[in-house]
């Protein structure tokens, strides 16, 4: 009962000196104008805006840790021992990270110099006993168990850190996103008979509530880096001094991870999708989830709610996991994949919308393979012909079982110096099946000869999903060998010229052969030159 009253009173308190704290930083950042504008289009606010409100959650935390540290040790009996001193010392590196973002939001800091100070916080943290456990693991009888452990620390606290910096985007984002997960911690704390790590979370978390009296849309007043990093570095140390060292990996890795999904999903997303995009991993972008949603039609605050929602559904399925079985665990991990898959889905970011065309084309692929062995054949039977009609049979010989519904094969009349006379010396237009419509897109091949010049148009009707057959094989391999087949044939034989008008001659589809050819009737020939 005194625990439940202790953190009504945490939660109320710091909901008071919270909002009292952010009015003051406010009206102070505006007299003495600490404030920024929109420094790029991915910036959504307007006007100058102070950027100092993790000063005012800052300051709320550390004076009620204090104070409530006092009180806890009189009255408090649910907490360890070691409990009280533990979160004063979860206050130095969290302060060295606060101090950090403060120093960003002046004068700017490079990224390495503020990825050193993230990791050298996860390893002081690491120092004092808040770490994921891992035991038990040895190669060639040395025990890695340590290394790896602080390994995961580290990358835990520089993950959480840096995800919270990204979705701080929208007003009262990253502040109201970062409640659900705070309960979360707290309730997996009292879980585990830890009174002391618990109040903490309330008292963050009544510090955000406070804040977002002055940041919720339209804001005041921004979080900036020193309020971002230092809520993410919170988050993380929050999250595994609530659990213990020794508390099972489902707790200490698997339930903050599910209670932070979104902040931590945006953090893959965004890499992902600027590596697969070429663009450098670390450059700020218009393309998060946020900027997605306003993309597609949704008001400011709509977005910040439903975003809301979804940290709230990523925290209710991570309380699921204090029930430790693999039943669970499957359950839960199964409905967090099927959110985040549709969830991108449904944002329509281009670079995984390619990624699905690949491994739809990866499943094609043996298709392609066939289709393209096609085109290389037909590009070996064009070293054998002797006459146009030949060329016409080979292409259609190839084409039958293609994707293509019709050619067309044109060569034109270069002159004895190079320059078009405008005549085509052979034209021929093959049908392969029947017409499904007008609209079509094409695919022209372009070659040139020393007298000639001329293409071959392949088309397919619009509707057809994708163009079973590599493009290149068509560029660099049928293209020369037509162009060689062609450029002999000028040169050998006789050519019939046929003039603009009579190329366009009746067509007729025979079902027996399954192609339409251009008749072309005696009166119409031409000697050529």
């Amino acid at each position: 009962m005194f625990l439940l009253a202790l953190c009504i009173f945490a939660l109320l308190g710091a909901m008071l000196l919270s909002a009292l704290c952010t009015w003051c930083v406010r009206n102070i950042a505006r007299k003495n104008h600490w404030v920024k504008g929109p420094e790029s289009d991915r910036h959504v606010h307007s006007s100058p805006i102070p950027r100092l409100g993790g000063v005012a959650v800052y300051c709320t935390f550390i004076a009620l840790i204090f104070f409530e540290t006092a009180l806890v040790s009189f009255g408090l009996h649910l907490h360890r021992a070691v409990s009280t001193s533990q979160v004063l010392h979860i206050l130095m590196p969290a302060t060295l990270m606060f101090l950090a973002g403060l120093a960003d939001d002046f004068f700017g800091l490079r990224p390495l110099l503020k990825l050193g100070l993230q990791i050298a916080s996860g390893f002081w943290l690491f120092e004092l006993g808040c770490r994921v456990g891992i035991v038990g693991v040895q190669f060639h009888g040395t025990d890695y168990s340590t290394v790896l452990s602080c390994t995961a620390t580290v990358a835990w606290v520089v993950m959480l850190s840096n995800a919270f910096n990204l979705i701080d985007g929208l007003d009262g984002l990253a502040a109201g996103a970062s409640v659900f997960p705070l309960l979360t911690f707290s309730a997996v704390a009292v879980f585990h008979h830890n009174g002391q790590m618990a109040v903490a979370s309330i008292i963050l978390t009544g510090a955000l509530l406070g804040f977002l009296r002055f940041n919720f849309n339209p804001a005041t007043i921004f979080l900036g880096d020193c309020g971002s990093l230092f809520l993410g570095f919170m988050l993380a140390a929050l999250s595994l001094a609530g659990t213990g060292p020794k508390a099972p990996t489902l707790l200490s890795v698997a339930l903050p991870v599910v209670a932070c999904g979104l902040p931590i999903a945006e953090t893959f997303v965004s890499v992902a999708r600027r590596f697969l995009s070429g663009h450098p991993i670390f450059s700020a972008d218009r393309e998060h989830f946020h900027h997605r949603l306003l993309k597609l039609g949704f008001t400011h605050r709509q977005v910040v709610i439903l975003l809301f929602g979804v940290s709230g559904v990523c925290s209710l399925m991570s309380v699921i996991l204090l029930s430790p079985r693999m039943n669970v665990l499957t359950l839960v991990a199964t409905a967090l994949c099927l959110l985040i898959f549709i969830g991108v889905g449904k944002l329509e970011y281009p670079e995984f919308e390619e990624i699905s065309r690949v491994l739809l084309r990866v499943r094609e692929q043996k298709f392609v393979i066939a289709q393209n062995v096609k085109v290389r054949h037909i590009a070996t039977a064009l070293r054998h012909v002797a006459s146009w009609e030949d060329v016409i049979h080979v292409l259609r010989a190839g084409f039958q079982d293609a994707d293509f519904s019709d050619f067309e094969l044109c060569i034109y009349d270069r002159g004895a110096y190079g320059s078009s006379r405008g005549g085509l010396i052979y034209a021929r237009s093959v049908a392969l099946r029947p017409d499904y419509g007008d609209v079509k897109w094409s695919l022209t091949l372009e070659f040139m000869g020393d007298d000639e010049i001329g293409h071959l148009a392949l088309r397919c009707p619009y509707k057809q999903k994708s163009l079973m057959m590599d493009v290149n094989v068509l560029l660099q391999v049928l293209k020369p060998a037509l162009c060689s087949a062609c450029r002999t044939i000028a040169g050998e034989q006789r050519i019939l010229v046929l003039s603009d008008e009579r190329a366009a001659a009746t067509s007729a589809w025979d079902p027996e052969c399954g192609f339409v050819e251009n008749q072309f009737c005696e009166a119409c020939r031409q000697e050529g030159p």
